[in-house]
């Protein structure tokens, strides 16, 4: 397992592809695709996209863009619409991600909400696999 200088900034393509926590793409994942991660929180009922926001080192900040999906109106809201960092993303080897998990954040009450890492509620911090059937 080859790991990475920890000061190395990610290259996007490296990046770019289906994570879980197992490498199974039938859980929940995260697909990143150049600037943007969607989070497949329940899948076909709500997706979360984030934004890259900025890198530095080895570390890539993503905040909130939109949710799609039947139940994600609730989040339809100006005041999220910010560019707090929701999570941070570190490149750890080629098939391994490390996600810290911040939660939303609403920029009228000043206070962040969604705050359970959608992988393990238990854990701000997580490692995903790249998914084994992802050719990209």
């Amino acid at each position: 397992m080859l790991f990475l200088k920890k000061d190395t900034i990610p290259d996007a393509k490296q990046l770019i592809g289906l994570w879980s926590v197992h490498g199974n793409p039938a859980e929940r994942t995260i697909d990143i695709r150049d600037a943007n991660l969607v989070i497949s929180m329940a899948t076909n009922q709500y997706y979360i996209t984030l934004k890259e926001i900025k890198r530095v080192k080895n570390k890539v900040y993503y905040g909130f863009e939109k949710m799609n999906g039947p139940e994600s109106q609730d989040y339809d809201s100006p005041a999220y619409q910010n560019d707090e960092t929701v999570c941070i993303v570190e490149l750890v080897n080629r098939d391994v991600l490390k996600l810290s998990w911040l939660g939303l954040y609403d920029k009228g009450l000043k206070e962040r909400f969604e705050t359970e890492n959608p992988f393990d509620q238990y854990k701000k911090i997580v490692l995903l696999k790249r998914c084994v059937d992802d050719h990209r």
